[in-house]
């Protein structure tokens, strides 16, 4: 499962096999047969693939996290894995996590449901101060929108300091507009 160049052409049906593949290598590896999520992991790798479109890419992510889950145990092999983020560029970093929150609708549900729990925790306040740590990597529209709540809030705007920290200095000035 290491190679992550583009497969000759999958078809619809083979796309069709993905979702079944995973779930069956899931239950391998629930079960612990190494065996079994060997041949699981063999018939997702001809079907899956990191550069080709989203439901490749998105299988390929969750059958690597398989094969950690797989793993975990043994903390030697856990312990020898490098993390993607360590050798991959930030742009296909970046290009991953916009292309899973496209194709997930819990990703945007989860945001509506952050700012609204904000949002509420906050109504009264006057001062209010958000710190993100992640900087809502997928959907940065996320702030823009808490910042149209906060603005259409009854008694008006609160004095709002956001706080973000982010790993990709591309994003800074990109997206915000930052130097």
């Amino acid at each position: 499962m290491d190679r992550p160049c583009a497969h000759e052409q999958v078809t619809a049906d083979d796309l069709t096999q993905l979702g079944p593949a995973l779930y069956e290598c899931m239950a391998h590896v629930i079960e612990g047969s190494v065996e079994k999520t060997d041949r699981s992991f063999m018939k997702i790798s001809k079907l899956a693939s990191v550069v080709d479109g989203p439901l490749q890419r998105m299988s390929r992510i969750i059958a690597h996290s398989l094969a950690r889950r797989l793993i975990c145990p043994v903390q030697g092999f856990a312990a020898a894995l490098i993390d993607p983020s360590h050798y991959l560029e930030q742009s296909c970093l970046r290009a991953a996590r916009e292309n899973f929150a496209d194709i997930s609708p819990y990703l945007s549900t989860g945001f509506v449901t952050i700012n609204r729990a904000m949002l509420e925790q906050v109504q009264d306040q006057k001062v209010v101060r958000i710190v993100d740590l992640s900087c809502s990597t997928t959907h940065q529209w996320q702030w823009i929108k808490i910042l149209q709540d906060f603005h259409s809030r009854p008694g008006g705007p609160p004095e709002l300091r956001l706080t973000v920290v982010h790993e990709d200095s591309d994003w800074q000035t990109r997206d915000i507009g930052l130097q």
